[in-house]
């Protein structure tokens, strides 16, 4: 049975010091937004963010406080499991399309697929470790964030969630294809849960689409959140939270002490045209998540 919620959505679109509310199909373009901050490769320092979702249950609203620890932490990492892929028969993918010596599918191989044929990637331990530990560096550090934040003590480290992980790239995964930057979906074939709902998705609905907030996931739940940050240009996560925490809304977001999870999602556009200033080579989104019980 279905958990009768509430949920309030606060959202604010930036591209750096501007930006509005729907999605652009020329994210760089010196001509149009002299605003933005324009890089030597013409792609750089895109940034949007949404504030936080809260989803406090109706049937009992009451928080309970807890305690967390920085000492040994569970990154939520497992060396000995990866997610599961959600393709049949490999043999009927592209040729153009790169398999590892596991059959697995990357992010920037399964960006090219059909979504006919969208499956959700692989992506390593290695690399859920490596951003786990810049984020959670970032985060440790108390900072102040800017115009309407201000300063922000720092906040314990997030564990990583594969549903997270999950709802990132399918955001990725339709910005790329459908030449969009902005936290709502395109509305094509390209934006899966979209596609299953009759509509545009927003942030929410991909990330229930990808299970964080299914029933049995939530039960002993008394409240729970979301938050959401895309980057696009950048080519490191080093040079992505640099992006961020000096955007304010974006450092709020990251340096939220109530967030618990996270998981990211990095696209190399396979369509980038280098310095024809519409383009983006790299897409970013961030996910944010928490379930107090």
């Amino acid at each position: 049975m279905n958990k009768n919620i509430s949920t309030i959505v606060l959202s604010t679109i930036f591209l750096i010091s501007c930006g509005d509310n729907n999605n652009t199909t020329t994210p760089v373009n010196q001509t149009i937004d002299t605003n933005i901050n324009i890089e030597d490769n013409n792609n750089s320092a895109i940034l949007e963010e949404q504030n936080i979702t809260k989803i406090n249950t109706i049937i009992n609203t009451q928080e309970q406080n807890t305690t967390n620890t920085t000492n040994n932490i569970d990154t939520g990492v497992n060396e000995d499991t990866t997610i599961k892929q959600e393709i049949t028969d490999t043999k009927s993918l592209p040729s153009s399309v790169v398999l590892d010596v596991d059959n697995r599918v990357s992010q920037d191989e399964a960006v090219k697929l059909s979504p006919s044929n969208y499956t959700i990637p692989f992506i390593s331990s290695s690399d859920k470790i490596r951003y786990l530990e810049a984020i959670n560096e970032a985060r440790a550090v108390a900072r102040d964030c800017g115009e309407g934040v201000g300063f922000v003590a720092g906040a314990d480290p997030l564990v990583w969630n594969d549903d997270l992980f999950k709802a990132s790239y399918e955001h990725n995964y339709d910005m790329v294809n459908s030449i969009i930057f902005g936290h709502n979906g395109s509305g094509s074939s390209f934006d899966i849960t979209g596609s299953k709902l009759s509509k545009t998705s927003n942030t929410e609905e991909r990330i229930r689409n990808n299970n964080y907030l299914d029933d049995d996931k939530m039960v002993g739940v008394v409240e729970a959140g979301i938050g959401e940050n895309l980057a696009g240009g950048y080519v490191s996560i080093d040079e992505a939270i640099n992006g961020w925490v000096n955007s304010p809304l974006h450092c709020k977001n990251l340096m939220d002490s109530s967030f618990k999870e996270m998981g990211i999602s990095k696209i190399k556009n396979p369509k980038f045209i280098e310095k024809d200033g519409k383009t983006i080579e790299y897409y970013w989104t961030h996910l944010f998540g928490y379930k107090n019980k």
